[in-house]
């Protein structure tokens, strides 16, 4: 425990022991200008109290590109290989990862990075597959780590045995699932598979399919809580993508993507806690929006408390692929940030000058000043009495429009009519009408309320020398 100062404006040094480091640390309790009163910590302060520097936590940028050539391997830098099967081949050359996929059954191969995360990040990969064809899987996650290099008893083609010593999973996750990968020493199938039976801090019984009758093998454990996008199939424009909290699924859904045939695309997972979105778009330079949404996930989503590590996964069924497929991943990246949610309860109004515009993703709308038609009615001088009626302004069947508005000047008295119509036949007031006084510019404006609006002035006794009406449909 650090005690803190006792009198207000005190400043107080002290030193702390962390380890082998000695940490120099300084605490002073605020004061009220003036008074010399302790600020109460609840209060509003005054400009002038005084205050303390705050630096907001950056961004944790981890950044894998292939930079080092390597004949055949990952850089060891970022990830540690955890399995490469039969006739599987890995290679770093001109900036890319290269894993060729093999055409032997249940062949796996699995990187996992070497740092892990949590919380809030933005994770992205560059990549391509040669080709899509059944039986080859290639798999991104970011999932907790059970175990690794783990004893395994094969009991049946459905049932395996892992040695787990002291884990703290109870009967109360049977039925849950995870990860089963790196296999070594039989011919196992990598997949997610469901615990069936558990023995309290010695090993888990997993239900599984499609492996030898017998044997011991080694495995990796992972992916307990995990969010994964799966490419599999022979479609380049689908991939699976799901999240899994403590064991338990929604299950995957299929999201269309960019095609991961050349030149590939970039995948993008968002998540902040409480939703997972995952994006993809094009590798090349473009002024526009370039990546699309694809998928979201607000169930299932592992506790921010849970460290997830970068898995790089590319396994076979347990019948061959008809040929062998080249994974060609550009960069992976994962952007770790504050989770520092921010409400919006209210707002300042802001002047018509300070308009701020902008556009909507996906939409032809526009909000403020950078969107509308702007239109004359007319410039001709009226004879007293007479009057004059603008052009039918027609909002659309689907509106984009929220305002219609009038503005007329006119040297001599008169009045401004704003009107509206659902047919463009019958017209009816959509305002009080607004006198114009002699050399005056009046303005009126409505919400569009109707899909077609008129402006109408009518003058008064006394011919007029300049007239001008003017009318506008501002956009959303």
């Amino acid at each position: 425990m650090i005690n803190l100062p006792q009198q207000a404006g005190q400043v107080d040094t002290f030193t702390r022991q962390s380890g082998t480091s000695t940490l120099h640390m300084q605490a002073m309790v605020p004061v009220e200008p003036g008074a010399g009163t302790p600020l109460v910590a609840s209060a509003t302060p005054q400009a002038a109290a005084a205050a303390l520097p705050v630096r907001p936590v950056g961004e944790d940028i981890w950044v894998y590109a292939a930079a080092a050539s390597l004949a055949s391997a990952i850089d060891a830098t970022y990830f540690v290989e955890r399995a490469r099967g039969a006739n599987v081949t890995v290679a770093q050359s001109g900036g890319n990862l290269l894993v060729g996929a093999s055409t032997d059954t249940n062949a796996e191969w699995l990187a996992r990075s070497k740092r892990s995360w949590r919380g809030a990040w933005i994770g992205r990969l560059r990549h391509m597959l040669s080709q899509r064809i059944a039986n080859n899987n290639f798999q991104v996650l970011l999932a907790d780590k059970i175990g690794e290099g783990l004893a395994c008893t094969v009991n049946s083609a459905t049932s395996v045995t892992v040695a787990l010593p002291g884990h703290a999973f109870t009967d109360a996750n049977v039925g849950q699932s995870m990860m089963i990968g790196a296999i070594s020493g039989v011919a196992g199938v990598p997949g997610r598979y469901s615990i069936a039976s558990v023995v309290p801090g010695v090993s888990l019984t997993f239900t599984v399919a499609g492996w030898p009758v017998g044997g011991n093998c080694a495995v990796d454990l992972f992916g307990w809580n995990n969010i994964h996008v799966l490419f599999n199939g022979a479609t380049a424009t689908n991939a699976l993508f799901d999240c899994q909290r403590s064991g338990w699924a929604a299950g995957d859904v299929t999201i269309t993507s960019s095609s991961s045939a050349s030149p590939g695309h970039l995948l993008q997972l968002r998540a902040d806690g409480r939703q997972v979105h995952v994006e993809d778009g094009a590798t090349t330079s473009s002024t526009a929006l370039s990546l699309s949404g694809r998928g979201s996930r607000i169930e299932h989503i592992p506790d921010d408390s849970v460290d997830l590590y970068l898995y790089l996964w590319s396994f076979n069924a347990a019948s061959a692929p008809a040929s062998a497929t080249t994974w060609t991943i550009g960069f992976c990246s994962i952007e770790q940030f504050a989770n520092l949610p921010v409400y919006i309860a209210g707002n300042r109004a802001m002047a018509q000058s300070l308009a701020m515009p902008v556009t909507l993703v996906g939409g032809t709308a526009n909000i403020g000043s950078s969107g509308g038609a702007v239109y004359t009615e007319s410039s001709t001088a009226l004879g007293a009495g007479a009057s004059t009626t603008g052009a039918s302004r027609d909002a659309g069947s689907t509106v984009g429009y929220a305002r219609f508005v009038a503005n007329a000047f006119a040297d001599q008295a008169g009045t401004l009519y704003l009107e509206k119509s659902t047919d463009n036949v019958t017209w009816r007031l959509a305002a009080p009408p607004q006198a114009v006084a002699a050399g005056e510019a009046r303005e009126v404006a409505v919400f569009v309320t109707a899909r077609y609006h008129r402006a109408r002035y009518v003058n008064g006794a006394t011919a007029q020398a300049a007239f001008l009406l003017t009318s506008a449909l501002l956009r959303i």
